[in-house]
């Protein structure tokens, strides 16, 4: 029997994703911040969302924030070099 194809409902588009980082690559931080945090309460198991998270927090001095959302992308992918 064939594998099927992941449940790609289960992932933000990419130009969700891409909408993000523009923002964070802009420096619109807290822009960058808001959006990821509302993907990521629609996305809780997407690594990338949570990374994003962590360099956009950190870079807003909010380091408890970056520390949780750090650990929830090394949780979603603990191998994940990133």
């Amino acid at each position: 029997m064939a594998k099927q194809p992941k449940n790609l409902a289960n992932q933000p588009n990419d130009a969700e994703i891409q909408s993000v980082i523009k923002m964070l690559n802009l420096g619109k931080l807290a822009d960058a911040e808001s959006t990821a945090l509302k993907l990521a309460s629609r996305f809780p198991r997407v690594f990338i969302l949570q990374h994003i998270l962590g360099i956009v927090q950190s870079g807003l001095s909010k380091f408890t924030e970056s520390s949780v959302s750090y650990a929830k992308a090394i949780a979603i992918q603990p191998g994940n070099p990133d």
